[in-house]
């Protein structure tokens, strides 16, 4: 196994951003394959851990490989971590390779990683609240107070419009008539605007 070393290159954050001075790398690597793909040159593939040594979670967490030698290659350089809880160790979710040309002598520094992260976003507070504090509690109690009067107090407005409804089921007035049949129960200009109602003004 190679013996790398890891150089932690802080990205700038967006305000509210946890510090990636947190995450550390482990540089024990997990060797997943080695392979020899020319007489000097071999390509080493390995996934790692990352640990949150702060006091708060990080979110999507990423680390990104490049190398400061052309004859360290870094063939894919990305690992994701997801999110890494506080005060834990999290392995990767892929892994990293790189082709090292042995003709060469290796240098651990020409290695450098860059650790990305966010904190998780405080809630955020209300912007504003109109009135006093005395003026709020006062207004929420009497929203209180209406909305339990109208739990209280539908049953009897449901009983008076029902009771009102069942008064208007005579089925003789001149526009039952008009609808049964009877060409003269409505005014030519009540015609129109039943023609209307049911035509350009869309009612129906």
């Amino acid at each position: 196994m190679l013996g790398i070393v890891l150089l932690v290159s802080v990205l700038p954050l967006l305000p509210g951003s946890a510090t990636v001075q947190d995450l550390t790398l482990d540089t024990n690597y997990i060797l997943v394959n080695s392979q020899r793909v020319s007489r000097t040159e071999f390509i080493h593939t390995y996934r790692a851990n990352v640990t949150n040594h702060g006091s708060v979670d990080m979110l999507g967490v990423t680390a990104t490989l490049t190398s400061l030698s052309a004859h360290t290659v870094v063939v894919d350089g990305v690992l994701s971590f997801g999110d890494v809880p506080a005060g834990s160790t999290v392995p990767s979710s892929d892994t990293f390779t790189i082709r090292q040309d042995r003709s060469f002598p290796f240098r651990p520094a020409d290695l450098v990683w860059q650790m990305a992260g966010q904190q998780p976003l405080p809630n955020t507070p209300p912007v504003a609240q109109a009135g006093s504090v005395p003026a709020r509690k006062k207004s929420k109690a009497v929203a209180k107070s209406l909305r339990d009067r109208i739990v209280l107090d539908h049953l009897p407005l449901v009983k008076a419009i029902a009771v009102y409804e069942r008064t208007q089921l005579a089925f003789d007035s001149p526009f039952d008539r008009y609808m049964s049949g009877d060409e003269s129960a409505l005014t030519a200009q009540q015609k129109r605007g039943w023609a209307i109602f049911n035509g350009q003004g869309r009612c129906m």
